[in-house]
């Protein structure tokens, strides 16, 4: 699983995925916890999309930034064991 790390306690973390659902996961069904080496945006995306759509997502991913000392959030990848 690999997302946005949202939060974090001594039971669960909460990883915000490509889709932006925000995903809760026990931490005792966590392997591994790594920070991701790049970013989770398709290389060269800027090139398949229009200028509308680079500006709308641009006003919107602006909109909803904090306070700029906001800590940023790492993308980070979980090894989760199956369910039995």
């Amino acid at each position: 699983m690999t997302g946005v790390l949202v939060n974090q306690s001594e039971k669960e973390i909460e990883l915000r995925d490509e889709q932006g659902i925000v995903r809760a996961i026990d931490r005792t069904e966590v392997t591994s916890f790594s920070r991701l080496p790049v970013s989770l945006m398709p290389p060269n995306l800027h090139q398949v999309m229009t200028t509308e759509q680079l500006v709308v997502d641009l006003v919107q991913y602006l909109t909803t930034l904090r306070q700029a000392s906001a800590e940023l959030r790492p993308a980070i990848s979980l090894r989760v064991d199956p369910q039995p």
